[in-house]
């Protein structure tokens, strides 16, 4: 025997990679021997194929002789026999699972049946063995737990335990013989001659099913969430499908991530990920540089950072860099080129758009991505929601023409008509819009049936309630080059970097849904009215005359009449009460008319807030 323990130990020793000195010889002297070697390799190249960067493969083929020659060198190849009671309860044994008369049964067993010992034994030392390989790695326990369970669908026979093995490894075992069956050949006549190699096979089959059992770690993970609505089995596969809200996902690689919903992000790896739908903001420490973020046409590297990227459709995005730097461009599936990839530094942004395969800088808007989970406030841009956006920087249009509530975009359109009448918009959150004049009677301002009765007007309108400002039609002296009516007041140019506008030109009106703003951002409430307005239309001697109203819910919060040009701006910050519906916001002229009325707002702001907050 300690021949054969020193030449199967040299054997395990050639199939890990190891010397074998004078094995060659040995090998050519015994077929049976080159057997048992030839089944040895191929099961240590099964295991580190499946196996590979999760558990020491070369520890766990050197311990097998020396497990085979401890347990007393019994034959644990599948026979196909049938499983008795006592087999189960040592299987169950093995895995942990006890009763008190299943095991009293079975130590009285025991103590009459050596065999049975010996199965015992080699059970637990496999048992060990195969713990002591995958430690921190696969959860054996669940494994072994499996193995004792109920006989599979379609078999006569109960299953050996390392036929369960093979169940859970998901190939047909318990092929075992029927009535009449011949007994099924050995595949190598060694694999029955020498005990080592059936050891080393039943091992091999115990940690490919258990590492089957328990997949590779996901690449991230989800670690919290706010409000949030998940879509159908929206973990699936890696992939993260929020309805609306905000969760927060882990990656193995350190990086971190805000998802705001609706979205849909996959994690790839630990160091990739692929953002199909939405916004997101990436926090990415040192140790992760080089975090990857993909969408359908574009690309962003990080390099030591914090960004956000908005999806917006399938050939466009936006990133915006917080702090640190980022690499970005246009995929090479979307045509684009490592020579026309953009650096973005702290307080930068860029567009992306594969239909013209562009990358253009753009103005950074704070306010459009969720930096942090425990975010309890958020300020929306009023001019963006005009835009046809959500308050945070994704409003593409002009504004809404206020004679039938279009969100367009258009030049200049000079005098326009209204009919005092309410017009719904296309926007969510934009109720609808109106050009007023108490001539003709009380105006509707919302869709629950606010009304309120305005002075008499022209029952004119100029322009669209525009983002970025009114604009100037040619007739009245304006540039086909610059139309654009400067918004500067109150020491500021609201049209730079940094700042909004809003062109509210009398006669116009048009409403806010607080409750609609409420359900999308992740039932924040209004609270706060904040921002600038101020009459700006001055040319050489002549001045504008209008006036401004701020309404709640039919009620007037804020009128002020007969601003000038000359005038300091009005400050805005007008509480909202928790119960509100309908905000609307209404400019109208003085009764002389709409010349010069160039009412602008600089800066306006909701606040939403997680706490309602006084006034």
């Amino acid at each position: 025997m300690p021949d054969d323990v020193d030449r199967e130990r040299r054997l395990a020793d050639h199939a890990a990679g190891g010397t074998a000195a004078g094995l060659a010889d040995e090998l050519a002297a015994d077929a049976a021997l080159g057997a048992v070697l030839a089944t040895s390799i191929a099961l240590d190249r099964a295991l580190r194929t499946v196996a590979r960067g999760r558990i020491d493969i070369d520890a766990v083929m050197r311990a097998l002789p020396a497990l085979a020659a401890r347990t007393d060198r019994a034959m644990l190849v599948e026979s196909g026999a049938p499983t008795t009671s006592a087999e189960r309860r040592l299987a169950d044994r093995v895995a942990g699972v006890r009763s008190a008369a299943s095991q009293d049964d079975l130590t009285a067993t025991l103590e009459i049946d050596g065999g049975l010992r010996r199965t015992l034994a080699i059970s637990t030392a496999t048992d060990r063995v195969l713990r002591a390989a995958a430690h921190g790695c696969i959860e054996i326990d669940t494994v072994m737990r499996a193995l004792p369970a109920a006989p599979a669908a379609g078999h006569e026979r109960p299953l050996t335990m390392s036929g369960r093995v093979l169940r859970a490894l998901g190939t047909q075992p318990g092929r075992g013989r029927r009535r009449g069956q011949a007994r099924p050949r050995a595949a190598l006549p060694g694999l029955r001659v020498l005990p080592a190699a059936a050891a080393a096979a039943l091992l091999v089959i115990g940690v490919v099913a258990l590492l089957h059992a328990r997949p590779q770690p996901a690449p991230a993970v989800l670690v919290g969430s706010r409000s949030a609505v998940w879509a159908p089995a929206h973990l699936g596969d890696g992939i993260f499908e929020l309805r609306s809200g905000l969760a927060e996902i882990s990656f193995r690689s350190g990086a971190r991530i805000i998802l705001e919903g609706p979205a849909t992000l996959e994690a790839l790896t630990p160091m990739r990920a692929r953002l199909h739908s939405g916004r997101l903001v990436a926090h990415v420490p040192e140790g992760a540089h080089g975090f990857k973020l993909e969408t359908a046409t574009a690309e962003v590297v990080d390099l030591g950072t914090e960004f956000g990227i908005a999806v917006t459709d399938a050939n466009h995005a936006e990133v915006q860099v917080f702090a640190g730097r980022v690499v970005t461009g246009l995929s090479p599936a979307a045509g684009g080129l490592e020579a026309a990839r953009l650096t973005l530094v702290a307080g930068r942004a860029a567009r992306l758009d594969a239909t013209t395969a562009s990358v253009v800088r753009v103005p950074a808007v704070l306010a459009r991505f969720v930096r942090e989970m425990d975010t309890d406030r958020l300020d929306l841009d009023l001019s963006d929601i005009i835009a046809g956006g959500d308050g945070r920087g994704n409003g593409s249009a002009d504004g809404i023409d206020p004679r039938d509530g279009r969100i367009v975009s258009a030049p200049a359109l000079g005098t326009t008509v209204g009919d005092n009448r309410y017009h719904r918009t296309a926007s969510p959150f934009v109720d609808g819009v109106f050009i007023p004049d108490g001539y003709h009677g009380p105006t509707v301002i919302s869709s629950g049936g606010h009304w309120l009765q305005f002075p008499v007007t022209s029952g004119s309108g100029y322009d669209l309630i525009r983002n970025g400002g009114t604009l100037e039609h040619a007739e009245f002296g304006g540039s086909p080059e610059n139309p654009r009516i400067p918004p500067v007041f109150g020491s500021c140019d609201f049209g730079e970097f940094g700042h909004t506008a809003l062109g509210m030109h009398a006669n116009a009106g048009f409403t806010v849904d607080l409750a609609a703003l409420s359900r999308f951002h992740h039932g924040l409430k209004a609270t706060r009215l904040t921002g600038m307005v101020a009459n700006i239309g001055r040319k050489k001697s002549n001045t504008g005359d209008a006036d401004f109203w701020v309404i709640l819910d039919g009620r007037i919060l804020l009128h002020q009449d007969h601003m000038y040009p000359s005038d300091r701006p009005l400050n805005l910050d007008l509480w909202i009460p928790d119960d509100s519906r309908f905000l609307t916001l209404v400019s109208t002229d003085a009764g002389d008319g709409v010349t010069l009325d160039w009412l602008s707002l600089g800066d306006a702001r909701l606040r939403m807030a997680a706490v309602p907050e006084g006034p």
